[in-house]
């Protein structure tokens, strides 16, 4: 009986043993390797981008576009059905690519799409059976946009030095 005591206790104090001179070599391994690496060529090689400066940009963006939906025509719809002018509101989605033509200048194309559709009614009419004209009103808008972009300062310029 002794002798099987004796023996799982130096089977437990070898495993403990093993797992803590594994630990060590892990991190003995993770130091060495931290101490002889270099930095890769392509981080120092990009004046304070990655890789190199871009020759451009795409932008994604996404919102909600408020109608002001005043003149005539709003007026106009407003009056004859059951309408309000945030009913013209809705989301809206859109894209910019930016090209680069000067250090600190892009020209910039962007478009974007706004849509919006509400069931309505017409306040004054009445189909044959008294019952009210129902109809979808909807409204979509695209814009397309040209303009130019300065930077104040250079390009990849540290924030904060």
């Amino acid at each position: 009986m002794a002798r099987n005591i004796q023996q799982v206790w130096h089977a437990a104090v070898n495993r403990a043993a093993h797992r803590r001179a594994g630990r060590l070599a892990a991190v003995a391994g993770a130091l060495l390797i931290g101490c002889i690496t270099r930095p890769v060529q392509a981080q120092g090689s990009g004046d304070g981008f990655l890789f190199q400066e871009p020759a451009g940009s795409i932008a994604l963006r996404g919102g909600f576009a408020r109608a002001i939906a005043g003149g005539d025509l709003f007026s106009d719809i407003t009056r004859r059905l059951t309408l309000g002018r945030g009913d013209f509101s809705g989301p809206t989605i859109g894209t910019d690519l930016a090209i680069r033509v000067a250090p600190r200048l892009d020209v910039v194309l962007g478009s974007s799409y706004a849509s919006t559709s509400t069931s309505s009614e017409f306040r004054d009419l009445v189909d044959q059976n008294d019952a009210a004209i129902t109809q979808t009103t909807s409204l979509k808008r695209i814009p397309v946009m040209a303009s130019v972009r300065a930077y104040l300062t250079p390009r990849g310029r540290s924030v904060g030095q």
